[in-house]
């Protein structure tokens, strides 16, 4: 069974303040007794996975400007010459009120890449509110905002877990980075193509980092500022079942419950007398022999994350809330 696609999490982010320091880029700086201005440049927001290569190269540009050099033979292309040909690929940015269960409407921000498959992760800046899109699959999410004197910066970090491949197969992603300029339009540049090879066990895995820092003047202060944008990619083998095993204080089995992988509740609340929880996730390696894995999950837990397949090799994460009785008989 194939897991329920959580909607892919869109966080705006509706603090003023933050307007002030996220995806700093190079900024209009004055200095007092005289304007010092640097020219703000756009700023790196985030990455677009493909599974393809992005042509996005202007060869009919490249070849007008340099049609001189390429007849006379023996030219040498280099990355220097074709960086100015590199192409961009626009986003297309809509914004659209909805009616959620409760019948609220809310107002829906979303930024996509028309006509182009991949999976999202980057923040867009929209006047006060930074809008953080994050498609599924993307796991393991965590920001860090520096905003001190000397630094104005936000990292963001995650990854992506794909079915572990047979030795035949080669996992190969490509990470685009993303851009915000400062007219707000949003736009992709190619990157370059990373590869897990087949027949690797569970907890193989590659990693990219963008990023951009700069220092600029800001009221005569050197300030640094920049982005960084993070992704591992790790290989896994996908879960066919889980046993939710429910424990007493003296370790026998208040209750076990098996779900197929991808079908288990939004909640689970445990029965009187369960102290903790054991969560075993069954999966086959690429011989096909059945490997069982296990957490504890105590009281003082409130969820469980479990994965299963999506849509091709991608896993999804699948949350499910944890409700302990207390006691006094009341949910925790």
């Amino acid at each position: 069974m194939k897991c329920r696609k959580k909607y892919k999490r869109i966080l705006a982010l509706d603090i003023a303040l933050l307007a002030l320091f996220l995806f700093a880029g190079c900024q209009l700086a004055k200095e007092e007794g005289g304007e010092t201005e640097s020219a703000e440049r756009d700023r790196l927001i985030g990455v677009f996975l493909t599974r393809k290569h992005l042509d996005l190269f202007d060869w009919e540009g490249y070849f007008n400007d340099n049609a001189g050099a390429l007849a006379g033979g023996g030219h040498a292309i280099d990355e220097t010459d074709t960086a100015a040909y590199g192409g961009r690929l626009y986003a297309t940015l809509t914004r659209e009120t909805r009616t959620d269960d409760a019948g609220e409407q809310h107002e829906w921000f979303d930024c996509t890449f028309e006509g182009i498959e991949g999976i999202r992760y980057f923040a867009v800046e929209e006047g006060i509110t930074t809008h953080l899109i994050s498609d599924p699959g993307i796991s393991g999410v965590h920001q860090a905002i520096t905003d001190t004197e000397e630094a104005k910066r936000i990292d963001l970090e995650a990854v992506l877990y794909v079915e572990a491949a047979a030795e035949t197969e080669t996992v190969v992603w490509y990470l685009n980075p993303v851009y915000q300029s400062t007219d707000g339009s949003v736009y992709l540049t190619a990157g370059h193509g990373t590869s897990l090879a087949g027949g690797m066990t569970e907890g193989a895995s590659f990693s990219t980092k963008f990023d951009e820092t700069e220092t600029v003047t800001v009221d005569g202060k050197s300030v640094e500022t920049g982005a960084s944008v993070s992704v591992r990619i790790e290989s896994k083998f996908p879960a066919e079942r889980i046993n939710v095993l429910q424990m007493d204080a003296g370790h026998a089995v208040v209750a076990r419950t098996e779900y197929d992988a991808g079908a288990l509740p939004e909640e689970i609340v445990p029965l009187p007398g369960t102290e903790y929880l054991i969560v075993e996730t069954v999966k086959r390696d690429l011989a096909g022999e059945e490997i069982v894995s296990r957490a504890l999950y105590g009281r003082e837990e409130t969820k469980f994350i479990t994965f299963c397949r999506g849509d091709g090799t991608v896993l999804l994460e699948q949350y499910t809330r944890l409700e302990w009785e207390q006691l006094n008989g009341m949910s925790a």
